[in-house]
């Protein structure tokens, strides 16, 4: 009896040993699963972090401080000076490429971190969006057409253009067919009266010398059919408009041809055709000053309209117009001597990044360097 009392008792541990053996590897297994998924979860935040970090930096085509090489990489001095920053104090970014007033809108609406560029910092900027420390000085300027000389030759080339040789193609159809309707009745009038053949103009030479004497303002013998005393009384009216016409005409092509003499200071701003690109500091300027002008997408088109003699001058960023001109329009452009309107440049931070000061101070350890200076000229030449 005491033996098996034994037996059973062995079996009933045994039994007990196993149960905690089965529970311990549940609990293991359980434990290790809930590891294996933490982990996951931990890598997966971290991912969702290191996205979350990169900075949504927008950019612009500005150069010299902001465009891109031959190879498709952002470079100037913008551009430098902003690596060597993000390096520092380890901001991860990405450039994205918008028009300014996208820019703009884009950080105020805070879809982009930053923006890298020649921005001026005014106060209407500082309510939508916080600004760096500046970094670089700049002014306002103007482009006009480079005076190639000083002949008669330019103002020639103004006038033989566009809707000038349209009024001259008018003007010339309009001397032919008077030319050809007065020879036209003179010469049904000798037929009718031979013996007064001699007072009638029946050939062309005749008509046209009559009608070029006309247009000139000068008195002639006139027509003697009556269709051609008509045609006359009409050419003589004509003659008028066409004559005020070619006054305005050329009197406007003297005007432009000495046009950049004419332009000393801002003040004379106001008398011209002007352009500036849209949202700039320039377009503020134009517009405080009450000042008509045109509002082009970039500073390329503005250049385009230059060329084609819609505009007489552009204002813009005088450190961005010297260089354009001295890269892309040495030969066409030219940037007046004087500056106005003093800025200065930052880089446009969404407002609330705690990053700000950070990047102040980083800003101005960069910019008080001896390699900040050599940047400056290695793209300005100053």
């Amino acid at each position: 009896m005491r033996r098996l009392v034994k037996d059973n008792r062995f079996k009933m541990q045994s039994i007990l040993l196993i149960i905690v053996l089965i529970c311990s590897c549940i609990q293991a297994f359980a434990h290790s699963e809930a590891s294996n998924s933490a982990i996951q979860n931990s890598k997966e935040k971290a991912d969702r972090n290191a996205q979350s970090s990169v900075w949504r930096v927008g950019i612009l085509e500005a150069p010299p401080f902001s465009y891109k090489d031959s190879n498709g990489e952002w470079v100037g001095i913008c551009v430098i000076l902003w690596q060597l920053v993000a390096k520092d104090i380890g901001i991860n970014f990405k450039f994205e490429e918008h028009e300014l007033y996208e820019l703009l809108s884009g950080v105020n609406r805070g879809n982009l971190d930053a923006v890298v560029g020649p921005l001026t910092i005014n106060a209407e900027r500082e309510k939508l969006f916080d600004f760096t420390h500046a970094y670089f000085d700049s002014g306002l300027g103007v482009v006009v057409k480079k005076k190639s000389d000083t002949t008669i030759f330019p103002t020639l080339r103004h006038i033989m253009r566009g809707k000038t040789l349209r009024t001259i193609g008018v003007i010339l159809f309009s001397l032919a067919l008077i030319t050809l309707l007065i020879a036209f009745c003179e010469r049904r009038y000798s037929k009718d009266k031979p013996d007064k053949a001699n007072e009638a103009r029946g050939s062309l030479w005749s008509s046209l010398w009559w009608s070029l004497v006309i247009l000139i303002g000068k008195n002639a013998r006139h027509p003697a059919s009556i269709g051609g005393r008509i045609l006359a009384l009409s050419w003589m009216v004509v003659s008028l408009i066409i004559f005020a016409s070619l006054t305005a005409l050329i009197t406007s092509a003297l005007t432009v041809t000495e046009l950049q003499m004419n332009i000393n200071n801002p003040n004379d701003l106001v008398r011209v055709r002007l352009a500036t690109v849209k949202s700039s500091s320039s377009e503020g300027f134009l517009n405080r000053q009450h000042i008509n002008f045109e509002s082009t997408e970039n500073i390329n088109d503005a250049f385009f309209l230059l060329a084609k003699g819609e505009i007489d001058a552009i204002v813009y960023d005088k450190p961005l117009l010297r260089y354009l001109i001295k890269k892309n329009y040495a030969n066409k452009f030219e940037v007046l001597g004087f500056t106005f309107e003093p800025q200065r440049y930052g880089f446009a931070i969404k407002e609330g990044k705690l990053e700000l000061e950070t990047i102040n101070r980083s800003l101005l350890k960069q910019t008080q360097a001896s390699n900040w200076d050599d940047l400056i000229y290695r793209y300005l030449g100053k």
